[in-house]
């Protein structure tokens, strides 16, 4: 990428010296459409990353795309650096590996009682949000209030 830079830029040059001025943005396209289909992610991502494009710009980030490409072939893919590896609790029991060890909600309940079953008492007939024991011996209350005006009567009755 360096050589395709210089000889850019020497082209450049002998056009200064014929007296033919291109602009900057015009000098940053022409660079752009003048690298090989390798560069063409590149390119694309500089051409319509900014409103407007500037010949230092591009050049700059074809040196550091080079330098990066560079790295990345001396010292390897950089992938493994990134990966994250988690330790169990209870690392010498391996039989749990890639399982979960929450119970979840409502499957191992249903599971084990019928349709009929209590999941409070465990006795059949009847549901836990009728179950007897769990309600106990006072259940039912009834709260009376009994108001005496001269002109009406009125009697409220709650239950609980």
């Amino acid at each position: 990428m360096t050589e395709h830079l210089n000889d850019y830029n020497k082209i450049l040059a002998d056009l200064l010296n014929l007296d033919v001025e291109i602009l900057d943005e015009d000098k940053a396209l022409l660079l752009l459409n003048s690298l090989p289909k390798d560069y063409d992610h590149l390119s694309t991502t500089l051409m319509y990353g900014k409103d407007t494009i500037k010949f230092d710009d591009v050049s700059n980030a074809l040196v550091n795309n080079e330098y990066r490409k560079r790295d990345m072939q001396a010292h390897g893919d950089s992938g493994e650096a990134l990966s994250v590896r988690g330790r169990s609790e209870n690392r010498k029991n391996s039989s749990n590996r890639g399982r979960s060890n929450s119970k979840g909600r409502g499957a191992s309940t249903s599971s084990r009682v019928a349709k009929d079953e209590c999941t409070y008492c465990r006795e059949k007939g009847h549901w836990k949000k009728d179950c007897p024991k769990k309600r106990g011996k006072d259940s039912f209350k009834a709260n009376i209030v009994h108001f005496d005006d001269d002109d009406s009567n009125l009697a409220l009755l709650g239950s609980c």
